[in-house]
């Protein structure tokens, strides 16, 4: 596989985040070996928070983009700076709450120097400090909703007949590609803000002939840290996974998909709302679900006002 510049640059996006800046810290100690450099995109936090990264990470190329554009946007400034710069000719998209070994960041980084069929691979994710797999590999059902693979077993290595088998899609927050597969393949959408982006992404791969792996013997921990006071997902969330998944149905696959995936949400959302006895939590859910499929299957991927804190 013809090289640019040996070496691997990690990217991880942040927005205030000073809630779990010393996890992220620790993360970054299991893997810091294996990368050349780290990069840094901000979404434009708090300057205090700005701080306390510098201070933690006074190595790392700090992007500070200034606004919330969404993690896609921040993925894309970060990837086109290290392309543009040369610094690496392969990137880690990593989020800060993920943890992973060097040894198995350069098992996979091997991977794709060997088998350039290869334009992605990641790891096997397990749950918060466990064995339990959250995915070996992922697939997506026809709403486009992620599934992992062996989800809920207890991980064995011995389980698995090869060490590198092809998958449908990788998490969107911890995957490996080569440079030379961004300039052919583009950079992630940006309309999808976050969300999706994975399933867009694993589309557009297959598309171009290549293939997605997943290395049966490198781990990664998805450590899941939320903010103090908050268990569950943000109001704004069903809004963007159905706007997105709608948009990506007919992005890719015509209006009538775009139909289907329209027609299924307002039917599922307002059958969630009967079983629930019409609470009025699962009405602003459903709300906000048909809102965004309405949204996605128009093409109308701006924010509404007030939607994102």
């Amino acid at each position: 596989m013809e090289r640019d510049n040996v070496g691997l640059a990690a990217i991880v996006v942040s927005y205030n985040d000073d809630y779990k800046i010393k996890e992220w810290y620790d993360n970054y100690q299991f893997y810091k070996d294996a990368v050349d450099l780290l990069v840094i995109a901000d979404n434009g936090s708090e300057s205090a928070f700005l701080e306390k990264v510098k201070s933690y990470f006074p190595t790392a190329i700090l992007l500070e983009l200034g606004i919330n554009l969404g993690s896609t946007h921040a993925y894309n400034e970060a990837i086109k700076y290290v392309i543009k710069n040369n610094l690496a000719d392969t990137i880690m998209l990593i989020g800060n709450d993920m943890k992973i070994r060097s040894e198995d960041v350069l098992r996979m980084y091997r991977v794709l120097q060997k088998d350039t069929s290869i334009a992605m691979i990641g790891p096997v994710i397990l749950k918060k400090d466990s064995m339990i797999i959250d995915g070996v590999g992922y697939h997506f059902n026809k709403h486009y909703a992620m599934h992992g693979f062996c989800a809920g077993e207890q991980y064995n290595e011995n389980n698995f007949m090869e060490e590198i088998i092809e998958t449908e899609a990788m998490a969107g927050g911890m995957n490996i590609v080569p440079c030379s597969i961004y300039r052919k393949l583009g950079m992630q959408d940006e309309k999808l803000f976050m969300y999706a982006d994975e399933v867009d992404t694993s589309i557009r791969i297959h598309k171009k002939g290549y293939k997605i792996a997943v290395d049966t013997h490198a781990l990664a921990w998805h450590q899941h840290i939320n903010k103090p006071g908050r268990s569950v997902r943000s109001p704004y969330v069903p809004f963007l996974i159905d706007r997105n998944n709608t948009y990506i149905a007919r992005k890719h696959y015509g209006i009538g998909r775009g139909m289907y995936m329209l027609s299924y949400t307002i039917l599922s959302s307002l059958r969630i709302v009967v079983i629930s006895g019409f609470k009025s939590e699962q009405i602003q859910n459903a709300k906000m679900r048909i809102k965004g499929a309405l949204n996605g299957f128009r093409g109308k991927m701006t924010l509404p006002q007030g939607l994102w804190i």
